[in-house]
């Protein structure tokens, strides 16, 4: 209604894929309607992520996250085929990139 487009009942976007076709219909005071569709290109979004406390682990496979956090314990994080810096906070940390030949020492590191 107006300038505002909103789904119909029962229909939702999927915020990580790569195109969405919209079609709108048009309809005057006669009656009459006209039907236009049109793509959309949704791009995959950066998001921080917090991992849960203890023993979990998360793999990247997409876009590159703004930021991948792990919670206390033995946390594994997998980074995706592009690469990125990895860092490691306070406490013992070890890191290792797909770049590195050996693991970062323990304790707060950065490794490509």
């Amino acid at each position: 209604m107006g300038d505002t487009l909103k789904l119909k009942a029962g229909d939702s976007l999927d915020y990580e894929a790569g195109n969405v076709t919209v079609t709108v219909t048009a309809t005057d005071g006669e009656g009459a309607t006209y039907d236009e569709a049109f793509t959309i290109t949704v791009g995959d979004v950066a998001e921080d992520i917090a991992l849960a406390d203890g023993g979990v682990s998360f793999t990247d496979a997409g876009v590159a996250e703004t930021s991948i956090t792990g919670g206390t314990g033995d946390d594994t994080i997998t980074a995706h085929a592009d690469g990125g810096d990895l860092s490691g906070g306070p406490g013992p940390t070890a890191l290792w990139g797909p770049r590195a030949t050996t693991p970062s020492p323990a304790g707060p590191g950065t490794t490509r």
